[in-house]
């Protein structure tokens, strides 16, 4: 930029002011360069004194700047002056302190176009630093926040999981225990495997709810029935990993396990303009509604984990609703981006 604005600036001296006045060409061209190379180096020794009061008062720095001009100004215009009186080399050839008073104002218009140029520039640079630090803190605070919502559901799965084991064990059906345990080594592997931050096919997430449901039945039997009804054209759309696990945990947990009769998970997925809908629909009791006959997902963990990983993730473009449904059961109704592609990472 310094080279760009040197020589657009001799470019203008030149054609605009030297040749109409017809100076002899080497002593225009000599004079020329004196000029530009005193500014160059004008320019420079602003900017060492610009660089060393960067860390000064706003005033000081301010003061500073204008001093700096000032002299500045002064010195170019005075080896203006002594190298175009030099150069002439005519008797009685002199340069009126008015042409001097105009060409100071001049140096001094020039070097404050610069110094703005400077403040600009620099300050444009600073903020482009802050932002690109405050997006990478939000970055880094973002992934944080999943790798912690998303790793908090191990330990609850584990526990009910390991409680069922413990469960069979006592019960002496070793064989079940046995099953039990490998389908939740394979869940686990599955679990850990996957990059927390990562958006998986949506297929690959449902083979992973059917291992754990396998898991599920073993306990449950004839009891657990499920349903899966994912259109074809969503198989491949891409999920945050987990996102199904705590919904049919909580079925699970409140639907299945307190009934003697058992009961039915439904998991279905469509699209639906350009959102991915995937709704987890029981066939219980329902949910218990407040006082405005409101239904909402404070009370669970899981869901409260969901609804936040979808927050970090999407937005408003991400939500979960419940609600209870007229012939019987609860819904949970997933709501994020249709988007596909290979898994990637969403940090």
């Amino acid at each position: 930029m310094q080279a760009s604005g040197w020589l657009a600036y001799a470019v203008v001296i030149e054609v605009a002011i030297k040749l109409p006045n017809a100076d002899p060409l080497r002593t225009d061209l000599l004079h020329l360069l004196v000029d530009v190379v005193t500014g160059i180096a004008v320019s420079f020794g602003l900017r060492a004194i610009y660089l060393r009061s960067w860390s000064f008062h706003l005033l000081w720095r301010f003061s500073l700047g204008i001093g700096g001009i000032v002299i500045g100004s002064s010195f170019w215009t005075y080896m203006k002056w002594i190298s175009l009186l030099a150069l002439q080399g005519q008797p009685g050839f002199y340069i009126s302190w008015y042409d001097f008073g105009t060409w100071q104002l001049a140096s001094v218009g020039i070097l404050l176009a610069w110094t703005g140029s400077y403040f600009g520039i620099k300050y444009y640079l600073l903020l482009q630093r802050e932002n690109r630090r405050t997006y990478e803190a939000m970055a880094q605070a973002k992934e944080a926040q999943i790798r912690m919502l998303h790793y908090q559901l191990s330990p609850h799965f584990m526990f009910n999981a390991l409680n069922s084991i413990s469960t069979l064990v006592h019960l002496e059906q070793n064989k079940s225990a046995a099953t039990m345990l490998d389908q939740l080594a394979k869940f686990l592997r599955y679990s850990l495997d996957i990059d927390p931050l990562a958006l998986i096919p949506l297929q690959m997430e449902v083979e992973a709810m059917q291992n754990y449901l396998s898991i599920e039945q073993t306990r449950f039997g004839d009891r657990l029935a499920v349903e899966f009804q994912i259109e074809p054209e969503v198989a491949q759309a891409l999920v945050p990993s987990m996102l199904l696990q705590p919904l049919v945990e909580n079925v699970i947990k409140y639907v299945i396990s307190p009934s003697i009769d058992g009961g039915k998970i439904a998991i279905a997925a469509k699209a639906e303009s350009d959102s991915l809908v995937i709704t987890v629909v029981d066939d219980g009791p329902g949910i218990a509604e407040g006082a405005n006959g409101e239904v909402n997902i404070s009370g669970g963990i899981g869901l409260q984990n969901i609804a936040s990983r979808l927050d970090t993730l999407f937005g408003n473009r991400g939500s979960i609703d419940l609600s209870n449904l007229p012939q019987g059961g609860a819904q949970v109704r997933l709501c994020i981006p249709l988007q596909y592609g290979h898994s990637k990472v969403v940090a």
